[in-house]
């Protein structure tokens, strides 16, 4: 399955429930970017910084939700192997 597809899928879901939404660019994850989300959505975004990680434990720890689908974070940007997914470490 092309890496585009599960995003592809949970927007038309989204569009088809008429939820509203915004899509987020990975690289801005800021805490004065994302306090007017109850929730962020990472639908397979693989490759994440130890600092976008820092940045989603700092949401959920504010309140925030966060549902990641299937290798969300798995694979860091370092490619090193590692276990679970990266914010649920610290």
């Amino acid at each position: 399955m092309p890496r585009w597809r599960p995003c592809a899928r949970l927007y038309q879901a989204l569009v088809e429930a008429r939820v509203p939404f915004e899509m987020v660019h990975d690289r801005l994850l800021d805490t004065e970017r994302t306090k007017q989300f109850k929730t962020l959505i990472l639908p397979n975004i693989a490759a994440l910084s130890n600092a976008q990680c820092d940045q989603l434990r700092a949401f959920v720890k504010s309140g925030g939700s966060l549902i990641a689908t299937y290798e969300t974070s798995l694979p860091r940007m370092r490619r090193l192997p590692q276990f679970g997914h990266g914010w649920s470490h610290k």
